[in-house]
């Protein structure tokens, strides 16, 4: 969730205590971009609204960080985490939005990001093993395009000599694979793999 808007929640539910002045109704509104009382209320002075808001901003900072600490931190300024349980494409893309990630792309098209990368696969993955990440031509067929909305180009996608080849007219989805020395291959979409995700703090 975004943080204003967790922030602007916890704001709304701390000053709930100070709203009731007498036995009155006070309700809270916005307008013109503002939050204000109306009623019978006890109106919180704007520098403790503004301190309030501020912590709450940095406690929901701290909520929405403190996963992180399993993700492995890459010289891009972006979190990865592998996931070794095994899921089709689609369930692992989905896996990776809960987190606010996406499969992994902006790390891939980085060449010293993405050896670190396989560093981490070949720590953790046993051989001839592949991993989804987030390039596919779902949308239109030979055009695979990044999760981040990036077109692949042979400058970018470092795919395995012959690839992608879409054998038998059903690979559509990419994968990083073990066998092909970490290179990047297109595979049928409803395989189940371990899935790389890819994370940016705002």
């Amino acid at each position: 969730m975004n943080v204003k808007i967790i922030a602007i929640i916890c704001l709304l539910k701390a000053s709930a205590a100070t709203r009731a002045k007498g036995d009155g109704v006070c309700v809270g509104k916005w307008r013109n971009g503002r939050f204000f009382l109306e009623g019978d209320c006890q109106n919180p002075d704007s520098s403790d609204v503004i301190a309030q808001l501020k912590r709450n901003v940095a406690d929901a900072k701290a909520r929405d960080t403190a996963f992180l600490f399993t993700w492995y931190l890459a010289s891009n300024g972006f979190y990865y985490k592998l996931f070794e349980d095994r899921l089709d494409y689609e369930k692992a893309k989905t896996n990776c939005q809960k987190f606010s990630a996406n499969l992994a792309s902006v790390g891939l098209r980085d060449s010293k990001v993405r050896r670190d990368l396989i560093k981490i696969l070949l720590e953790n993955l046993k051989y001839d093993e592949q991993v989804w990440i987030g390039v596919d031509d779902i949308e239109t067929e030979g055009q695979f395009i990044w999760a981040d909305g990036v077109i692949a180009n042979p400058q970018s996608t470092d795919w395995y000599t012959g690839e992608p080849n879409d054998y038998g007219g059903n690979e559509d989805c990419g994968t990083l694979a073990q066998g092909t020395g970490w290179k990047m291959n297109d595979s049928p979409c409803d395989h189940s793999y371990a899935y790389l995700c890819e994370r940016q703090l705002n």
